[in-house]
């Protein structure tokens, strides 16, 4: 008895492109991508150097600290942001607990370049953000697309990284600080869009400036709102910077695939709970950090 794919294969096979097809396109894509690559490769060498020097300086900035001051920081960090005595307890003991496991060095490594790449988002996104906060035109069609690259898994964020530079620190600090930017910039629109519509009436009904209005009354109504987005980018950077091992970037994440590469299970298990650690740490300080301002009233979904 015939089958239902012996009568319509075209349903059931799904119709792409056979292997010599896609080889051809490949060698098409190579080539050109080769040839621009080596075009632009003094301005790529210059550009690996520089980040690559970043993320070295940043990862000796945290390796040359005690360890008491880097918890000590990181814990009135996360106490500023959700307010919460016990999170800030979990999240010293869970730093504790990720030294403990004999992954100390590794974890500052993965920080140092999560932190070094959201500085140079930052750099970028600050001002990018508040040119579109102040340009309706230009926001009203640029942030749906922006949003729609935010949305974007860090993982593919490695794919331009690997592409434009040779593996290493350098490429893993191109990855996380590109996965960083598109959350920046929402970050700085949403922020600014929380602020008190009626308080800002009020001031233009009084004559105070554009220039004013901002920088008195617009960013300090913003800032609270600001810290969570910049914390929840935190959180993200965190993450490109652990996978950022696919790359060559050192961390927790190079740790993991070495255990997993010598079939070591007690490494492979203490690295995947150092980097779930410092993950959940990052995720609860940004997901409180929002709850608290919710709840204050400090932050309108728009």
């Amino acid at each position: 008895m015939a089958t239902f794919c012996e009568f319509l294969p075209l349903l059931c096979g799904f119709p792409g492109p056979s292997p010599e097809t896609i080889g051809e396109r490949a060698g098409q894509v190579n080539a050109a991508v080769g040839g621009y690559l080596a075009f632009i490769a003094p301005q790529l060498s210059g550009l690996d150097a520089f980040l690559a020097a970043v993320a070295t300086l940043a990862g000796n900035a945290f390796g040359a600290a005690p360890w008491t001051l880097v918890i000590a920081v990181l814990g009135l960090l996360v106490w500023l942001v959700s307010r919460s005595i016990s999170l800030t307890a979990m999240s010293v003991a869970g730093l504790l607990l990720a030294g403990g496991l004999g992954f100390w060095t590794q974890t500052m490594q993965s920080l140092s370049l999560a932190l070094a790449g959201l500085a140079l988002a930052l750099a970028i996104g600050l001002p990018l953000g508040l040119l579109l906060a102040m340009t309706r035109h230009a926001q009203r069609f640029l942030r749906p697309v922006v949003s729609s690259i935010a949305a974007i898994p860090s993982l593919a964020w490695l794919a331009p990284a690997a592409i434009l530079l040779s593996a290493g620190t350098g490429a893993g600090l191109l990855a996380v600080a590109l996965a960083s930017l598109p959350v920046v910039i929402v970050g700085v629109l949403r922020s600014l869009q929380s602020a008190d519509p009626d308080a800002l009436m009020a001031a233009r009904a009084f004559g105070a400036s554009p220039w004013l209005r901002f920088t008195r009354l617009r960013a300090p109504l913003a800032a609270p709102a600001f810290v969570v987005a910049l914390a929840q980018a935190c959180a993200l950077s965190f993450r490109t910077a652990v996978i950022a091992a696919l790359i060559g970037a050192p961390g927790l994440g190079t740790a993991l695939i070495e255990a997993i590469d010598a079939r070591n299970t007690h490494a492979i298990l203490a690295s995947a709970a150092a980097i779930a650690i410092v993950a959940i740490i990052l995720s609860r300080t940004a997901r409180d950090g929002e709850f608290r301002l919710s709840r204050r009233g400090d932050v309108h979904h728009v």
